[in-house]
């Protein structure tokens, strides 16, 4: 996007577009589609909008990936894959999605996904860095001899 932006202002003449932009995503989260229903695409002409739903999907994977690594006891790594999702969740509700609604009235569309709310951003970043500190919990308990009561007493 960076080079399209510099061209863009280099070059302002040979920069059109035949059509208005639109950006079509799927929730992640939403599942009307898995319920056998047709699945629904939420459009938006926000550059921002884009670039929100980009980080929540990149968000999800990694405690997709979190998931896995638990699964395997693989607990260090699930506790890293955990507080990536948690931090990119928090940068949206905390900077991104704050900027974006701060840019006028009516920028939120209220038939855009649910990752594009504050508030559920705030929730998955909370959710991700509890499960982060389970991993970690469970990291400690799995190793034989006295935990260290000094790590656990760090997550409280």
């Amino acid at each position: 996007i960076y080079e399209v932006m510099v061209t863009c202002i280099a070059q302002p003449d040979m920069a059109r577009l035949d059509d208005r932009l639109v950006f079509e995503w799927t929730s992640s989260l939403e599942v009307e589609a898995k319920r056998g229903k047709k699945q629904v695409f939420y459009k938006s002409e926000a550059m921002m909008y884009d670039m929100v739903l980009t980080i929540a999907s990149q968000a999800f994977a990694e405690a997709q990936l979190a998931n896995a690594d638990a699964k395997a006891e693989q607990y260090v790594e699930a506790t890293k894959h955990y507080k990536s999702a948690s931090g990119a969740m928090s940068f949206l509700a905390n900077e991104q999605l704050p900027k974006w609604a701060g840019q006028g009235n009516n920028v939120f569309d209220h038939n855009l996904p649910c990752e594009t709310s504050i508030e559920v951003c705030e929730a998955f970043a909370q959710m991700f860095l509890a499960m982060a500190q389970q991993m970690a919990v469970a990291t400690v308990l799995r190793k034989p001899g006295e935990p260290n009561l000094g790590l656990l007493a760090k997550l409280s």
